[in-house]
């Protein structure tokens, strides 16, 4: 093994903070989750920033993949060790 692997972290390559207006059009006119833990005031009033954390979040799971970096050619190493022998 490398000892490399991380996570992907999409919203620091996709739907990143600034590109919310990139992605504004495509946001849909009416949403809303009021009553299951929405912090917007009473009045229903939203900043569009607000908008674009909760919208995003719908968009891929919710679970960063994670990802690991393997070493799966030994070929060269085999080689070595069989030239040595000779």
């Amino acid at each position: 093994m490398t000892g490399r692997a991380g996570i992907f972290d999409f919203f620091k390559t996709v739907y990143r903070d600034e590109d919310r207006t990139t992605y504004e059009p495509y946001m849909p006119n009416g949403y809303t989750t009021k009553g299951n833990g929405d912090p917007r005031p009473e009045d229903g009033s939203y900043s569009k920033k607000w908008y674009y954390g909760q919208w995003r979040t719908y968009q891929m799971s919710d679970h960063f993949p994670m990802w690991v970096e393997l070493e799966i050619d030994y070929s060269d190493k085999y080689l070595e060790k069989i030239l040595a022998e000779t």
